[in-house]
């Protein structure tokens, strides 16, 4: 069944997710590679980085970073940037399992497999 993780400070690494997964963290490094493409949900509050590795094949990015940055493998999507956030959304390799990411304070980075 679907994985559901809350955590306070520390980090959190999960490795070969293949499961629908949430992750809620309070100055918390996560850490999340996907074995296999599933939705997965990660929110963090604080200076902590989100970071995550997707399976090979497609999904959907939804990444919003609130006084931080986004990274992503080049030539995977478009970041727009206001004044205090970051943003990318959109379908990677043809789309799939939706990816959602938020960090308030934090960065994001998505690595490539």
């Amino acid at each position: 069944g679907p994985v559901r993780v809350n955590a306070v400070g520390g980090r959190v690494a999960l490795r070969g997710v293949a499961t629908e997964c949430r992750v809620d963290g309070r100055n918390t490094e996560i850490d999340v590679e996907l074995a296999r493409q599933v939705s997965i949900t990660v929110y963090n509050e604080g200076d902590e980085s989100v970071d995550v590795t997707p399976a090979a094949s497609g999904y959907m990015l939804d990444a919003l970073a609130t006084s931080g940055r986004i990274s992503l493998p080049e030539g995977t999507l478009s970041i727009t940037e206001t004044p205090n956030e970051q943003r990318a959304s959109g379908a990677v390799r043809g789309g799939g399992p939706a990816i959602t990411l938020r960090a308030n304070r934090g960065d994001i980075n998505i690595r490539a497999k």
